[in-house]
């Protein structure tokens, strides 16, 4: 019981401190100047993109997912790819948000290996198309 509770209090100390020192270097009145001078047409624009890169991403992930002979509803497979996103963005690796989606994709009825080879083959698809890219743009 004692253990619990220190270990709980030198995580709330971690963490106030943490917010203690980023609120510390935060400059609220640029913030405030930025939201301001915002276009709303690039806010949108920025939104706009961002939503059909994640329906590009997901159905991507979802035809891979088809392709190697599993199901997984489209609708699930672009809640599993966002909250792999957060991850992503979160943790300190990209590593993090793949290990994230196939738990979630083994959670939701897909085997282990099925949601294992998904997102890898997921990955090199997308490392194939980017070198695509990078060779049909060379002078």
């Amino acid at each position: 019981m004692k253990k619990n509770w220190l270990y709980f209090l030198l995580k709330l100390t971690v963490s106030c401190a943490l917010i203690i020192y980023i609120m510390s270097n935060f400059q609220v009145e640029k913030l405030l100047h930025r939201l301001e001078n915002i276009e709303l047409w690039h806010l949108f624009s920025a939104t706009m993109i961002f939503v059909l890169l994640m329906l590009n991403n997901t159905l991507r992930w979802y035809v891979v997912i088809n392709a190697i002979g599993s199901a997984l509803p489209f609708k699930i497979s672009f809640k599993i790819f966002y909250i792999g996103l957060f991850f992503n963005q979160t943790l300190p690796s990209s590593v993090g948000g793949d290990a994230v989606r196939m738990y979630l994709a083994n959670k939701e009825g897909l085997s282990l290996t099925s949601a294992i080879n998904s997102v890898l083959l997921e990955r090199i698809a997308t490392l194939l198309g980017l070198i695509i890219l990078v060779v049909i743009c060379q002078p």
